[in-house]
């Protein structure tokens, strides 16, 4: 199986880049291909969500959650991006599902970071607006830019 990207035109999906041209070369005309369709992940999107996790993380309690990375499995629980495991004598427990650019597409990533939001607005720090929440971490970011 090869993937590769692809350029939506008008009715068509057309090679992104040198790789995928290829790959359609290997594909004869009326050939009939599946296709699985998932949107490239935005690099920035990814760090826009680890710059939300530490903006808030900084305003919490320290002592309930000891490192930037357990806040970010707790977050990962509330908003239900988690899986189920089976422990030993018939127990269970649910963990974390990873957020890596081969685990999730842009728009499954973009309805995830939402719900991280709002669950931070409900759970984390009340009465903090999503608006708010948002102004803040993009001030963040272009801080960061203008120091880096």
């Amino acid at each position: 199986m090869t993937k590769c990207l692809m350029v939506k035109g008008i009715g068509s999906l057309r090679p992104a880049d040198e790789m995928a041209e290829e790959a359609l070369h290997h594909i004869k005309l009326g050939d009939v291909v599946r296709v699985e369709i998932k949107k490239a992940r935005v690099l920035g999107h990814h760090k826009k969500f680890f710059a939300l996790m530490q903006l808030v993380y900084k305003n919490l309690d320290e002592r309930v959650y000891p490192s930037l990375d357990d806040f970010v499995d707790a977050v990962k629980l509330v908003v239900g991006h988690r899986k189920r495991i089976e422990l030993p004598g018939g127990k269970s427990a649910w963990v974390p599902k990873s957020i890596s650019f081969s685990a999730m597409d842009q728009t499954e990533f973009d309805d995830f970071y939402n719900r991280v939001c709002d669950a931070i607005c409900l759970y984390f720090i009340p009465g903090l607006t999503n608006e708010a929440l948002q102004r803040e971490v993009e001030e963040m970011i272009a801080g960061a830019e203008q120091r880096g």
